[in-house]
């Protein structure tokens, strides 16, 4: 993003972006998770899972010994679908003389590797229990696709942000953050900035002899702020390479420390000498730079980012707004006939008083890009994932305190509870979703919250289902 001034509402709407794929519990423990996908030597398709957890003073208890001990707990899950694909569990304790000795913003960082021979959607998903305190639970999961490798076009891996990369230590060898005699220290999270100034990067690409007519090729990596503009300042855009081999390793960082709070894409990939790109990714990462004070946005003063749609990009937009106007303001807009009188129509509901107490800009931020996830987190064969119930219910609501899954039985159907912790001044508010059709189609079965669907016998209803399900009806 070019800049802010430090509002109240943006800080929500950063916030917001920087976990809301997280999923996180308010507890002491927040994880992050990543993914990426290459390919070995022998061409076999791999994912690699980057965990992190904070190193801080709140997961680690004194001890009758005068010691501070972690004592954490981890269980993975990967579905194919709805399908458990593999499963892990394992354990992780640390003891300290003293925890005076842990590094601010400290992470603890490790990663699993599995090798993927069935393209796919999936899903993963880390819950982790402190032992020290069996009341700390908290969970974190990512909906990712895997896709096969072609041979017949210049391909790339996905890309391995980093905190650190340097070359391996030979004592170093059988870490498993060592890759291609590079020690890599993934940050899944994607939070650089202040307490860290410099991204670094890792990628691959494949089938260069037979598809790169000339024999000097261009590593790409640049940075674009929220609008698509290219950041300058952040190092090399274009590093010129000479193809020796079939497939290439492409690692650099990018100097962020200049850069304002907010969301940016890292644009990656391989061009061919005349800059005509080849072969492209877009990763997100967000930053936090707290003391780079700038200009307020000009989207803020006058919304130009409606300037910049077209009528059916406003038309999807407002479709989006749903559930934020009324049948009467949907008919209305119906019959505006021009794409200016559609433009401030949408501008003045953004405009609107809402429950957050945020700005125009800050709402629309946050609501569109709580419908975004939805589309990516939600979709089913039926419908977008933003007019899903559970996409609904992330949009108006946002993230839950906590998500619990549970797989098909012979006595139910799948089902979610998501919990949050405080709700329209309600506490413990649950919302129960449930696979009735088995097409990934979760439905609001019930929830206790004021306003929205009540159903006490949702439990009886999972079980028809299931039989349903059995019989084929």
């Amino acid at each position: 993003m070019s800049g802010y001034r430090f509002s109240t509402g943006f800080l929500f709407t950063v916030c917001f972006a920087l976990w809301v794929s997280n999923l996180l519990a308010d507890s002491s423990i927040h994880p992050s998770i990543d993914v990426a996908q290459f390919k070995d030597s022998q061409n076999k398709n791999y994912l690699e899972i980057y965990y992190s957890i904070p190193d801080s003073k709140e997961i680690y208890k004194k001890s009758d010994m005068g010691e501070f001990q972690c004592q954490l707990v981890l269980d993975l899950e990967i579905h194919l679908e709805d399908n458990l694909w593999a499963n892990k569990v394992w354990k992780i304790e640390k003891t300290l003389p003293d925890t005076s000795t842990l590094v601010a913003n400290g992470q603890m960082v490790d990663l699993i590797r599995y090798y993927m021979d069935k393209p796919g959607d999936y899903n993963v998903a880390i819950r982790i229990r402190d032992l020290l305190t069996p009341d700390e639970i908290d969970s974190v999961e990512l909906a990712f696709t895997i896709e096969a490798f072609e041979n017949e076009k210049i391909e790339i891996s996905d890309i391995q942000l980093a905190s650190e990369l340097r070359k391996a230590d030979a004592s170093e060898g059988e870490s498993s953050l060592v890759k291609n005699n590079y020690r890599i220290t993934p940050a899944p999270n994607g939070i650089f900035g202040s307490s860290s100034p410099t991204v670094f990067y890792y990628f691959e690409g494949y089938n260069l002899l037979e598809n790169l007519e000339s024999d000097r090729y261009m590593c790409v990596a640049k940075v674009l702020d929220s609008n698509g503009r290219e950041v300058e300042g952040t190092g090399l855009s274009y590093r010129t390479k000479i193809k020796k081999y079939d497939s290439t390793i492409e690692i650099g960082m990018l100097n962020v420390r200049s850069l304002s709070s907010g969301k940016y894409s890292l644009v990656y990939g391989i061009a061919d000498s005349e800059k005509t790109m080849l072969a492209s990714k877009q990763k997100l990462f967000y930053i936090f730079n707290p003391d780079v004070q700038v200009v307020k946005r000009i989207e803020e003063t006058d919304f130009g980012q409606l300037d910049e749609l077209s009528e059916e990009e406003l038309d999807e937009e407002f479709k989006m707004m749903n559930y934020i106007y009324d049948k009467p303001e949907k008919e209305f807009y119906a019959s505006l006939s021009n794409v200016e009188a559609k433009k401030k129509y949408i501008y003045g509901l953004w405009r609107r008083p809402n429950e957050n107490g945020l700005s125009a800009f800050a709402y629309r931020e946050q609501y569109l890009g709580r419908a975004q996830y939805s589309n990516n987190q939600f979709k089913s064969v039926f419908s977008k994932g933003w007019k899903s119930d559970r996409g609904r219910v992330f949009i108006l609501y946002g993230v839950p305190s906590f998500v619990e899954r549970f797989a098909q039985s012979e006595t139910s159907v799948p089902f979610q509870v998501w919990r949050y912790d405080k709700l329209k001044g309600q506490g413990g508010v649950e919302f129960i979703f449930a696979d009735l059709a088995g097409f990934n189609k979760y439905e609001l079965m019930h929830s206790d919250l004021r306003g929205e669907r009540n159903n006490l016998e949702w439990r009886r209803d999972l079980a028809r289902g299931s039989n349903e399900k059995q019989f084929g009806r």
